[in-house]
């Protein structure tokens, strides 16, 4: 006969530790110059757990520019394709599809390069197809350098 709690011990599921994307080069990253508000690289997409809390994310700044970088995250592709190094003007119909935004603002220097963390988010993301969509794009304008593309890394915690 089972009891109760057996069966609570029989279905009990365990959740995983966390998980983290490792190291990703912003995709489609042409070395140029940037003006305000245009999107550097093209949108990528990282697999990511379908259900998690972004707790953290690391803007690494290889081209040490220590300029603002925001970058816009959501469960499916934009409708429309927005080029590196073109103006970061999202249609409403994309705008709608934006779940979250960081904002990379405070760097820490490293003589050659800059890095921006950014803890204790706890920002709850749904990705029902386990994909998660990035885009980055610059307030202000800054030359990034060919041998030196910018990187970024987000982690997840299990979302219960």
């Amino acid at each position: 006969m089972w009891s109760l709690q057996s069966i609570k011990e029989a279905v009990r599921i365990k959740l995983p530790p966390g998980y983290e994307t490792g190291r990703l080069e912003i995709a489609g990253v042409v070395a140029a110059a940037y003006v305000a508000n245009d999107a550097i690289g093209t949108q990528f997409s990282v697999k990511v757990p379908k259900g998690s809390i972004l707790a953290c994310a690391t803007y690494y700044d290889l081209s040490d520019l220590n300029v603002q970088v925001n970058v816009a995250i959501s469960r499916q592709p934009f409708r429309t394709l927005i080029l590196d190094n073109a103006q970061f003007d999202v249609p409403n119909v994309d705008e709608l599809l934006i779940d979250y935004e960081l904002q990379f603002t405070v760097f820490t220097d490293h003589l050659t390069s800059r890095s921006s963390y950014l803890d204790n988010i706890g920002r709850d993301l749904k990705f029902p197809k386990g994909t998660c969509w990035l885009q980055a794009w610059t307030p202000a304008a800054q030359t990034i350098v060919a041998s030196r593309l910018p990187q970024i890394e987000l982690k997840f915690r299990p979302d219960s």
